[in-house]
Parts: C-alpha cells; structure tokens; sequence
C-alpha cells in the first residue's frame, strides 16, 4: 500500500509503503512586523557614551577583526565611515556595560571595488 499526497502549490508530498494511515501537515510560515511606526511606548531608549566596534571578517575568513572604536553621541546613536579594503562581512559589535548585556548586529557583506 502506497501514500501519495501534494499540496496545491507542490510542495508537500509523502510517499510511504504499508502504512494504514498517514497525518499530513501543512507547512506554516509565521512572521511578525511591530505596528504602528514608530513605536513610542515601552521601545528601546539610546544608551550615549557607549563604546561600540565596528568590526570586519574578510571573505574566506572566520574571525572579526576591531576596524574603529566608535562612541554613541547623547541620544545613543553611532555614526561612522571607512574606506572598505576588502570583500567581507562588516558589523558593530557592544561589549557590553555592568548593567546592560553585550549586543551584536548581524553582519552585512560589503564588495569592495
């Protein structure tokens, strides 16, 4: 005895031999989006003064290497530019403070031409 079952889009399909009886899930994606923007109450709040690296792992690589030391101006933001030179992953990494936890960004690749 064979099962054979597919979805509307073809994507889900089992294929089984000598079963009585076979559940089928559906695949499910779930998403989420804050709204409205920008979020008032309750957000995030700048920390200034802060000590943030700006940090690059060249393509092929495997470790980060410290580029910049940037500091957060007063309303906790941080702003900077380098001449990128080489292809590789770039991100901002906090060490962390004795009341606030270490955060890193995910990398974003850069192609330096």
């Amino acid at each position: 005895m064979a099962a054979w079952t597919e979805s509307a889009d073809g994507a889900g399909h089992v294929d089984l031999h000598a079963a009585e009886s076979v559940p089928v899930l559906r695949y499910a994606k779930l998403t989420a989006d804050a709204a409205p923007e920008p979020v008032a109450c309750g957000g995030y709040h700048g920390y200034s003064g802060q000590k943030v690296k700006l940090q690059l792992r060249k393509k092929g690589t495997s470790t980060y290497t410290t580029v910049k030391t940037i500091t957060t101006d007063g309303s906790g933001k941080l702003k900077t530019t380098v001449k990128a030179s080489a292809d590789g992953y770039w991100r901002y990494a906090f060490a962390g403070s004795t009341t606030t936890a270490p955060a890193t960004v995910a990398d974003d690749y850069a192609d330096a031409r």
